[in-house]
């Protein structure tokens, strides 16, 4: 019995191992996309892994691509649409931001983060939220 046991935490272990793996490869070919100006293709392949993605982490990161790609392309209100979905807030407010700037709208970014405490932000980000206010 406790090898029966053994064996399905095993088996679950390493489908589990297997779809980490194809989130990886899958946002590295977005990346990819991303990287090469196809922004509308890279957004939804983004929003895509959002809804799989294995950690709340994952999901911010693949959501803050997608928000990046649809501004890219032009889809604010779609970039706006994303944004809501983002589990981390330092993620959230930093796409909000580029939002903002991407809207020309630099004076509604500086009176709506001017005293926002970047140091509770994730490191990844504190550079970004600097350069964006």
């Amino acid at each position: 019995m406790l090898r029966k046991i053994f064996l399905a935490a095993m088996v679950l272990g390493i489908n589990i191992n297997l779809s980490k793996a194809d989130f990886h490869d899958d946002f590295q070919s977005a990346l990819k996309l991303y990287h090469n100006g196809q922004y509308a293709e890279a957004t939804e392949i983004f929003s895509g892994l959002s809804k799989r993605a294995p950690t709340p982490g994952s999901k911010s990161d693949a959501l803050r691509y997608a928000v990046l790609g649809a501004i890219n392309a032009k889809q604010f209100d779609y970039a706006n649409e994303l944004i809501t979905q983002i589990p981390r807030e330092g993620t959230k407010k930093l796409c909000r931001m580029d939002l903002m700037l991407a809207q020309n709208k630099p004076q509604t970014l500086i009176d709506t983060y001017k005293d926002e405490d970047l140091t509770a932000w994730s490191d990844f980000h504190i550079y970004d939220a600097l350069v964006a206010r």
